[in-house]
């Protein structure tokens, strides 16, 4: 490893080795590529539960969607920190297991707040989903505007939401259940997004 200065506000550090050489062979794809029909099974059962059950598993299903969150950060943010030359299946099982580990904590953690608060959160986050394509719609460009708009938007819908529960709590397990079955299909339908 040698250190050169061209001047006073400039460094250059250079090593020769094998290390120095950008080998790394990330064959998380492969994996990927074996378990992606039974992930997508998995997510299109969920979906199933979400679109036409999901009212009353509500608690269970935004649990599980916390869990599942946090397990693939866990395993994103393992996968990182990996050796780079190599990564064999033993150790990306091990990362998945502390993902789903913390995903499951996560979700056990989450429960309280899930009950209280889950359709209110679906109702303001479909409030600003639609404010959103609104503004778009009306090509308003103020960033100020914007943003008390998607402010007043999320309010009323988390507002509306507590006051409609049942509705909003069964139209929005639908959609999201819906979006879930064909998220999960493209995983095993061969060139689909």
């Amino acid at each position: 490893m040698t250190l050169t200065s061209t001047d006073a506000c400039s460094k250059t550090i250079s090593y020769e080795g094998p290390l120095g050489c950008p080998t790394a062979k990330l064959e998380i794809n492969k994996y990927a590529a074996l378990i992606a029909p039974y992930v997508g099974f998995i997510i299109v059962f969920v979906g199933l539960i979400m679109t036409f059950k999901g009212a009353k598993f509500i608690q269970f299903l935004g649990a599980f969607l916390v869990g599942l969150v946090i397990t693939g950060i866990v395993f994103g943010m393992g996968f990182n920190f990996l050796p780079p030359h190599h990564t064999n299946l033993l150790e990306l099982i091990v990362l998945l297991a502390v993902g789903i580990f913390f995903g499951v904590l996560a979700g056990y953690f989450a429960w309280g707040f899930i009950q209280k608060c889950i359709v209110p959160m679906m109702a303001g986050f479909a409030a600003l989903v639609l404010v959103l394509m609104l503004l778009s719609i009306a090509d308003i460009e103020n960033f100020y505007f914007k943003l008390v708009a998607v402010f007043v938007g999320i309010l009323a819908g988390g507002y509306i939401g507590n006051k409609v529960n049942k509705i909003v709590k069964t139209f929005g397990t639908a959609f999201i259940g819906s979006f879930l079955i064909v998220r999960g299909s493209s995983f095993f339908i061969g060139g689909w997004p």
